[in-house]
């Protein structure tokens, strides 16, 4: 039994091994351009992002992952000398799946991902400017749903810096599926939107 036991043991070493060849963890941030589905006379509104990934790769093309990461988004509306600014921080935690263009052995290697995403609301705050510059602001966190579901899409290029570090860059669109706030004037459908590109560095763990 004792015997049955270590070789058991020694087989579980083994595939952990043999599963964290292709296992990195790191961090990532990106700046974008943030904006609500439906609503007009928008202008920019810097939206960015930061926090940690992880991904794991079973074969030569295909991967998952998964981040966690503060976002900063929302929308900014332009109007007859006024402004309206929205701004929304949410917990984004995306589950990627990724096809790598090329196999491990190129040190480039192009991909495309999609990831349904969960954010979580964590703040949200409404600005409004008139064409005077005075300014009033509200915190908003209770009108605003606690959940937004939705997708992204990337396509991005990984960099291999050093056998184990690698510099990845995205391009990333997101389309949020559920309205951002709780109450919504004639049934209004206003969604999330952002594009923005990302960067982060990745550490290999295990054996290549």
């Amino acid at each position: 039994m004792k015997k049955l036991f270590t070789l058991f043991t020694l087989l579980l070493v083994i595939s952990f091994t043999a599963q964290a060849q292709r296992t990195s963890i790191g961090i990532t941030g990106g700046f974008g351009h943030s904006w609500y589905s439906y609503v007009g006379d928008k202008a920019f509104n810097p939206a960015f992002n930061g926090g940690l990934t992880f991904t794991y790769s079973s074969t030569q093309h295909w991967a998952v992952g998964i981040d966690a990461k503060f976002s900063r988004e929302g929308l900014k509306v332009e109007r007859d000398g006024n402004t309206f600014t929205s701004s929304l921080d949410y917990i984004r935690i995306p589950v990627r799946v990724s096809y790598f263009l090329n196999d491990y052995t190129h040190n480039i290697r192009p991909k495309f991902t999609l990831a349904p995403t969960l954010g979580i609301a964590i703040g949200a705050n409404e600005t409004f400017e008139n064409e005077d510059g005075d300014k009033f602001s509200q915190d908003v966190t209770d009108e605003v749903n606690a959940i937004d579901l939705g997708a992204s899409a990337a396509f991005g290029v990984n960099f291999r810096l050093s056998p184990k570090v690698w510099l990845t860059t995205d391009l990333v669109y997101y389309n949020g599926f559920m309205n951002v706030y709780k109450d919504t004037e004639d049934g209004e459908f206003t969604a999330n939107r952002n594009v923005s590109f990302n960067i982060g560095l990745t550490y290999g763990i295990g054996k290549e």
